[in-house]
C-alpha cells in the first residue's frame, strides 16, 4: 500500500503491506545500512558484519532485510530512518562474469589500455570480482573516499586504481571526468538505463 523506492545514495528501500488488520513495513538494502537501523546487541552486530564480509569475499553481493509491524496505517513513518526494525537475515546474489572477460582484460592491458571497474558493491565483493577478471585490488578507491575528498577539496591518486567500490552513478561520471582531466581518453561500457548518462558523457561509449 506504500513504497519507499531503493536509491543508491541511501542504499536501501522498502514496501508496506497490509496483512489482516496489521501493516508490515519490510526493508532491504546494504548490510551496514540495515543493521544500523535494527535493534541488535553489539555481539550480534559483530557476528553479522563478519558473516557479510566472509560472503562478500566470495564475490557475492550481500543484502540484509528487516521489518516492523504497525497496528494502524497512521503509524507508518514518512522516513525509513525514523523507526527501529527487527533484523531478518541476509541474502546473497551471484554476479556472473563471462568466460571471455579475463582474456579481454589481459588483451587490453597488453595493448596499453587501462581498465577500471566501478562497482556499487562493497569493497570485498568488488575486490573478489576484480580479481576474477584480472584487475588489481591495490589502490582501490571507495565511494566514501571520493565523498570525503570532495568535501575536503582534496585530490585522490587515481594512478594505480583499477577498482572503485561502493560507487554511485553520479560518482561514475565524476571518475570519468577526472580521468579526462588527467589527459585520458575515456571509454565506458554499460547495459542498463542507469549507465546511459555515463556512456554518453565519455569520449567513447
Amino acid at each position: 500500500i506504500a513504497s519507499f523506492p531503493y536509491n543508491e545514495n541511501d542504499r536501501m528501500g522498502g514496501n508496506v503491506y497490509k496483512i489482516g488488520d496489521k501493516y508490515l513495513l519490510a526493508v532491504k538494502g546494504s548490510v551496514e545500512k540495515i543493521i544500523c537501523l535494527c535493534d541488535i546487541d553489539t555481539e550480534k552486530l559483530v557476528e553479522i558484519r563478519q558473516k557479510a564480509v566472509s560472503i562478500s569475499k566470495r564475490g557475492l553481493e550481500v543484502w540484509a532485510s528487516a521489518y516492523i509491524i504497525f497496528d494502524s496505517e497512521q503509524e507508518i513513518p514518512s522516513s525509513l530512518y525514523s523507526v527501529k526494525y527487527t533484523y531478518m537475515g541476509m541474502v546473497s546474489f551471484i554476479t556472473a562474469t563471462r568466460d571471455m572477460i579475463p582474456l579481454a582484460v589481459q588483451s587490453c592491458k597488453k595493448a596499453g589500455i587501462k581498465l577500471v571497474l566501478t562497482s556499487s558493491d562493497s569493497a570485498e565483493t568488488a575486490a573478489s570480482m576484480g580479481k576474477k577478471i584480472g584487475l588489481a585490488c591495490d589502490g582501490m578507491i571507495t565511494g566514501e573516499a571520493l565523498r570525503e575528498a570532495e568535501k575536503g577539496n582534496m585530490n585522490l591518486d587515481y594512478t594505480h586504481a583499477e577498482i572503485f567500490s561502493n560507487i554511485t552513478s553520479a560518482q561514475r561520471i565524476q571518475i570519468a571526468e577526472i580521468l579526462r582531466k588527467n589527459g585520458e581518453i575515456v571509454a565506458a561500457v554499460g547495459y542498463t538505463d542507469d549507465d546511459y548518462e555515463l556512456v554518453t558523457s565519455c569520449d567513447l561509449g
